[in-house]
């Protein structure tokens, strides 16, 4: 069973896959918690209480980018701090994976040409042919990241439909 995460600050969404298939997502709401030293611990315990509900053999986390003010950076290395633990204390593989890693092996775009909106909508049109889903970027991402872990075929957006999310 491979667990794919997509970690933020104020959601972060957590995917199961076993054997190729999908099996359950969730999305991890705390935006509401304005007190990030309030809203991180309970970050870190609501993803490790989702974890112990499952018999995991690998997580695959995205590895957080430079791309945001040096405070978050430190939220996102506490969550991926708690997260490793995590699997090392249970014996379980972790890898990170970097966005365009993964992306690549989903078959979606990679330009640091386009922008990161145009990227989180088609990981939301992706999830939307490939599983008829309807679900957040957070949720997406997620799903497609732990789908990465295995050698499937590569999803082929179709373009038209991208613009309609």
């Amino acid at each position: 069973m491979i667990v794919g995460i997509d970690a933020s600050t104020n959601k972060t969404g957590v995917a199961i896959f076993q054997d190729g298939k999908y099996i359950e997502h969730i999305l991890i709401d705390l935006h509401k918690i304005k007190d990030s030293t309030q809203r991180i611990p309970k970050m870190m315990m609501a993803i490790c209480e989702y974890l112990d509900k499952h018999k995991v053999d690998k997580i695959i986390m995205e590895e957080s980018m430079l791309t945001t003010n040096a405070s978050t950076m430190k939220m996102l290395s506490n969550i991926a701090g708690a997260v490793m633990y995590y699997a090392a204390s249970h014996s379980i593989e972790f890898e990170f994976a970097l966005p365009t890693h993964w992306r690549k092996k989903i078959g979606l775009s990679q330009s640091n040409k386009i922008k990161r909106d145009v990227l989180k909508a088609e990981a939301i049109q992706a999830v939307k042919q490939e599983y008829d889903m309807d679900v957040t970027d957070d949720e997406a991402e997620s799903i497609l990241i732990a789908r990465s872990g295995f050698d499937l075929p590569k999803i082929t957006i179709i373009e038209d439909d991208l613009w309609d999310i």
